[in-house]
This record gives structure tokens, C-alpha cells and sequence, in this order.
């Protein structure tokens, strides 16, 4: 099962990796999603083997949402990043999460006025 959500989240990185790749966005963002989705597709790969690697990929996770790794929960339930619908996301839709936003907008524009 964890070869399966890693292959799935692979996949998902890789379309954003293709999505990003030559557009205006720096180049770095879509180098890091073609890092993550080689990185978890290799894991895929790994895990069709059985072996150890399969509890120090569930340590990486833990047993909580995790938006880059597929995690499991304490009752053997896999969950895979792209498809799970994380909690924050929703609340980045409320006033709060648009503040919130606002001041990391804030932050990262105006680094040099604010780290005076």
C-alpha cells in the first residue's frame, strides 16, 4: 500500500513540475517539485521490495496530515497529500486566513524595511 500513495503523490508533483516549468514563476519551485516527485517515486520503486524502509517512510510522516508525504493514522488508514483535504486550507479562506496571508505577503515583500 505505501508503494501505491507514494506513486500517487509522485504523480501529483510531477503535474506540478509541468505546470510550473517555464512560466514565470523562478525556476527553483519547479526544480523542487521535479525533486519531490523523483524522490517519491523512487520511494514507490523501493517499496515494492518489502522491506525495513517501510517504518522509517511512516516515521517520516507520522500519523498526522503531512502536506509532501503520504502518512497512515494510528487505525491503518493511508492518506496521500493530494488528494486529502487539509484543514488549513479552508481556514486560509476565512478572514483570519486572509490576514494571515497578508502578513506572509507582507513579511516576504518588505523583508529589507523589516529586518532593519
Amino acid at each position: 500500500m505505501w508503494s501505491k500513495v507514494f506513486l500517487e503523490q509522485a504523480s501529483s508533483d510531477w503535474q506540478v513540475y509541468e505546470h510550473l516549468k517555464g512560466t514565470h514563476f523562478p525556476n527553483c519551485h519547479a526544480l523542487h517539485y521535479l525533486q519531490m516527485a523523483t524522490e517519491k517515486l523512487a520511494k514507490a520503486y523501493l517499496l515494492v521490495i518489502p522491506t525495513e524502509s517501510q517504518s522509517v517512510l511512516s516515521t517520516l510522516a507520522g500519523e498526522g496530515p503531512n502536506p509532501e508525504y503520504p502518512w497512515k493514522d494510528p487505525l491503518g488508514n493511508f492518506y496521500v497529500p493530494a488528494i486529502y483535504e487539509f484543514p488549513l486550507s479552508k481556514i486560509l479562506l476565512e478572514p483570519r486566513g486572509y490576514s494571515l496571508i497578508k502578513l506572509i505577503r507582507i513579511a516576504l515583500t518588505k523583508f529589507d524595511v523589516l529586518h532593519r
